[in-house]
């Protein structure tokens, strides 16, 4: 993941070619990743819980779908795989009180779906934060 983030400032002419494909996608995952949750919170005064779950679950939702293999028929190729998988791994970091428990069937289920353990060891240290968070609770 480091190395893929010294292509944000390089443009999209000096990007890889695996990357190219899904350049908007990947910046799109890493821009929500840095201002989602502070904007969620900023905007909702008074960290009203309810109101930020239900802000986040919009976003969340289709991680699950992405990490599910549901998103539109299409199989995400493992940079993707990897970028959304750190960006529910920083939500959780920041937000784990709000999304494990409304999420705790999903988690389930990922964890043991037959090709969960088929993704790289890079994604899988981000997986180790998220069930920490996961048994934690």
């Amino acid at each position: 993941m480091q190395e893929l983030r010294g292509y944000i400032s390089a443009g999209e002419a000096q990007c890889p070619s695996f990357l190219i494909t899904k350049y908007f996608k990947f910046f799109t995952i890493i821009t929500l990743k840095s201002i989602l949750y502070p904007m969620v919170q900023s905007i909702l005064v008074h960290n009203n819980h309810e109101k930020i779950t239900s802000a986040l679950s919009i976003i969340v939702g289709v991680i699950m779908q992405i990490l599910n293999g549901k998103s539109k028929g299409e199989k995400e190729d493992p940079v993707i795989r990897e970028t959304v998988t750190d960006f529910l791994a920083s939500l959780m970091d920041k937000a784990n009180q709000l999304l494990v428990k409304p999420y705790k069937k999903e988690i389930t289920e990922l964890f043991f779906s037959d090709n969960f353990f088929s993704m790289n060891r890079r994604t899988l240290r981000k997986w180790c934060r998220i069930i920490n968070h996961f048994i934690m609770d």
